[in-house]
């Protein structure tokens, strides 16, 4: 099977992956507000903050990117969705074609994120002005989830998915085989996490991990193919988040220089956890 090709055989567990990758965008989407909306109640007084996340799919020959950001005032709570495909371009042979990125040898996809501080203040209302870096209390849900296939073997290639200066995700190779072994890093404020090996599958891979935090410790957690593949618990940091516009990458990590060479990505969606403190 070529990398363009998607055969029968595997499109059930396909749309089974991407079933229940909706069921939890859908969750994730209710989950700004939310936590938000709970450390309102959790104080007469509480910080004014805002949070973000991104999520990217491919259409046909298209790419779908959107930020999604939430503010809390007081006791009142703002959405608002950011639509960022017209910034996102392929780059260095990387191509979009069969509702997948195919990053060849050195492909990756560049987008930009928005002016976070500047949409906030328009959301609120002026009422809620956040710092060029504003710090996060540890008390957030941070998490990564892709549907993707994992390229060429490398010894140490970091195959990066997602990276944004302040929140990466990878899926770095661990050990050359046979068999391949890859495990899952999330990466927030510098703060990593990371799954124990496990062998990819050929050729979609359903990936999941998550950081939960609650102020004292945060539990981090991966999941690959409907398996948990690691646990895991860590004091609590405090974060830091940066709001004025920048680059982000897919399949490309600009600190490591290195990029998801030959793989493929369905979707992708990260959320840093970060409740960003304003005025």
């Amino acid at each position: 099977m070529t990398n363009r090709q998607v055969t029968g055989k595997y499109r059930g567990l396909l749309l089974g992956w991407i079933l229940a990758l909706s069921l939890l965008a859908a969750y994730s989407a209710a989950l700004h507000g939310a936590r938000l909306a709970e450390a309102a109640g959790a104080s007469s007084s509480p910080p004014n903050s805002a949070a973000w996340e991104v999520n990217v799919q491919f259409q046909d020959t298209t790419i779908s990117a959107t930020v999604l950001i939430s503010a809390q005032v007081g006791i009142n709570t703002f959405t608002r969705t950011v639509d960022i495909s017209p910034t996102c371009i392929p780059q260095a042979g990387a191509v979009v074609s069969m509702s997948q990125a195919i990053m060849g040898p050195t492909g990756y996809i560049q987008c930009q994120m928005p002016n976070l501080s500047a949409q906030v203040a328009d959301m609120t209302g002026g009422a809620l002005i956040l710092p060029p870096v504003a710090s996060c209390p540890a008390d957030g849900h941070s998490w990564g989830r892709s549907i993707m296939a994992v390229g060429s073997y490398a010894p140490g290639a970091a195959n990066p998915l997602f990276a944004h200066p302040d929140v990466q995700y990878a899926i770095p190779f661990v050990y050359g085989g046979p068999p391949t072994l890859v495990a899952l890093n999330l990466a927030v404020s510098g703060y990593n996490t990371y799954s124990t090996p496990f062998r990819p599958r050929a050729p979609w891979n359903a990936i999941q991990s998550d950081l939960v935090c609650d102020g004292v410790t945060c539990n981090s957690r991966h999941w690959a193919n409907g398996a948990v593949r690691g646990t895991a618990t860590y004091p609590a940091p405090t974060f830091t988040m940066r709001t004025y516009p920048l680059p982000i990458y897919i399949g490309y990590s600009p600190g490591s220089s290195q990029n998801l060479a030959n793989g493929r990505v369905y979707k992708l969606s990260v959320d840093p956890g970060c409740s960003m403190v304003g005025n």
